[in-house]
């Protein structure tokens, strides 16, 4: 007369929940072995009673729950059902089971404690260890007809014959953009969400991908793997050694319309335009003083502090930026590295290059705005205002 306890397992006794999916047995077959010598009999109706009450206060208390004593108990039944009780702290995802909020947890802490035998590899599950071992055994049970591509899981395969077949069952709802695995759907939906729940150690900076973090990282490591060829300059982004490769072909896709001067990015061109308009939208909040960038007044901001963080070893002379120190030491080793291809004159830094050039092309920029005279430097128009006065 139970029927709603579930039917008896013949082996021992044990209740069995008849709407289970077998497809859950291997989540909870630990578990489940962990619980054998808590469980008990058939109880009476009082006794029942009492431990209902007993578990509801058990699994609320460690969910944290604030409502009151009978909506608790609402809340534990609605569990065994399929709520999902535990959430995370982070993120506020919410999980049906502790040893799956456990897991997830890890995405945030970044622990992987699971650690391969043969490559070290390490994984935030046991299950991904698992099916990780098997690459070192040769086993793929599963094998694309298309392309004979092996595959640990049967789910993987099916998602993999998708590339093959064009097939894209799964539909983002906020931009109907279609994808062939779950897991990439669900990982585009930060997109749309703002979700960054991957956040950095050092900066305590968030993003919502992990390869993006994984970039960022360099940042604080220093490290650059990406080498020029032609040079040996290095770079921490691939992306950004594949600009830098514009300087040796020459190649310049942006064209300025009022001076045509070119650029190999956009970028740059957006900063050029700024001496046409005589933009200078960053402010410093200290002096008023404005700039063309945003790093300009970072850099100037050092000024007012008094902090010059790079020094010289030679001279102890202090630098505001590390730039600063290296276009320095020049002074010191006597290095020239920019050439004039005219007469040969080197120079220091590419700014006095830049200048030099319209000794030969007789280009002066600068004009005096009384009488209209030319001059090749701005701080000739400043001596040159002295003689209207």
């Amino acid at each position: 007369g139970r029927g709603g306890r579930g039917s008896l397992d013949q082996s021992g006794g044990r209740p069995q929940n008849p709407n289970k999916n077998a497809s859950d047995s291997s989540d909870t077959e630990a578990s489940d072995d962990n619980n054998d010598e808590d469980w008990q009999g058939p109880l009476s109706d009082s006794e029942s009673e009492t431990k209902m009450s007993h578990n509801c206060e058990n699994v609320l208390n460690a969910s944290q729950s604030n409502v009151n004593g009978e909506e608790k108990c609402n809340s534990v039944m609605a569990g065994d059902e399929g709520e999902k009780l535990f959430a995370c702290s982070k993120c506020d995802k919410r999980f049906k089971k502790r040893d799956n909020l456990t897991d997830h947890a890890r995405i945030h802490t970044g622990e992987k404690p699971f650690g391969c035998d043969v490559c070290e590899k390490t994984f935030r599950r046991k299950d991904c260890l698992r099916k990780h071992k098997m690459i070192h055994s040769g086993k793929t049970a599963h094998s694309c007809d298309f392309c004979g591509k092996g595959f640990i899981e049967k789910t993987d395969l099916q998602a993999h014959i998708r590339l093959h077949t064009g097939e894209r069952p799964f539909a983002c709802d906020e931009c109907g953009r279609r994808f062939h695995k779950k897991s990439i759907l669900t990982v585009h939906m930060r997109v749309h969400s703002g979700d960054k729940q991957f956040k950095c150690t050092v900066c305590e900076k968030r993003f919502r991908f992990q390869h993006i973090l994984k970039k960022h990282m360099i940042v604080h490591t220093g490290e650059k793997p990406f080498v020029c060829v032609v040079c040996s300059k290095g770079f921490s982004q691939q992306e950004t050694l594949k600009r830098h490769m514009g300087v040796h072909t020459g190649e310049k896709t942006f064209v300025c319309s009022d001076c045509g001067k070119d650029f190999q990015q956009k970028i740059h061109l957006k900063e050029h335009m700024k001496v046409h308009t005589g933009e200078k939208p960053f402010g410093c909040d200290v002096c008023g003083k404005k700039f063309k960038k945003k790093s300009y007044v970072k850099t100037h901001m050092m000024s007012h502090a008094g902090k010059k963080a790079h020094n010289c070893e030679l001279c102890g002379k202090g630098f505001l930026v590390k730039g600063g120190l290296l276009k320095h030491m020049r002074i010191h080793n006597g290095e020239r590295p920019f050439s004039c291809d005219v007469c040969s004159k080197s120079f220091l830094q590419r700014i006095h290059l830049k200048v030099h050039m319209r000794v030969h092309t007789g280009e002066k920029p600068f004009g005096c705005e009384i009488c209209g005279k030319k001059f090749t430097k701005k701080s000739y128009v400043t001596t040159h205002m002295m003689s209207h006065a």
